[in-house]
């Protein structure tokens, strides 16, 4: 047996990041079906599970859908990548972890602790539930 604490890796994925972070600050938001559109509104590239339950496709021109889209209740927010990297930097706090690999801007990345209880305990403490 080897002498070493066994270490637990965890892949940490927040579903539906930026249109989370867009209900963060509407609440009216939650439960509705979001798209969130890439710089100067030209295409979706996030969706909410709502959103995803319409078969929203990620990538679809936005003016091609757009008039669909508001018949069926779907809101749509323009990207706002500096919200989404502030949010990103409160769940991915580096005090609380020994070693992380950051993969992308907001919503992946592997986490690596010892004590994952207290690790726990402070991530649901800063990260709001979405109530749906």
């Amino acid at each position: 047996m080897c002498s070493e604490r066994r270490r637990m890796i965890a892949l940490v994925d927040c579903e539906s990041f930026y249109a989370s972070c867009e209900r963060v600050f509407e609440p009216s938001l939650y439960g509705r079906p979001v798209v969130v559109l890439s710089n100067n509104d030209g295409c979706v590239v996030a969706m909410s599970r709502e959103a995803k339950a319409l078969q929203v496709e990620m990538g679809a021109p936005w003016f091609k859908i757009k008039d669909w889209a508001a018949s069926a209740g779907v809101v749509a927010r323009s990207s706002n990548y500096e919200l989404y990297g502030s949010l990103s930097a409160r769940v991915m706090n580096r005090r609380m972890l020994q070693r992380m690999q950051l993969l992308t801007l907001a919503n992946e990345d592997y986490w690596s602790r010892l004590g994952w209880s207290a690790l726990t305990l402070t991530a649901r403490s800063r990260v709001s539930q979405d109530p749906t």
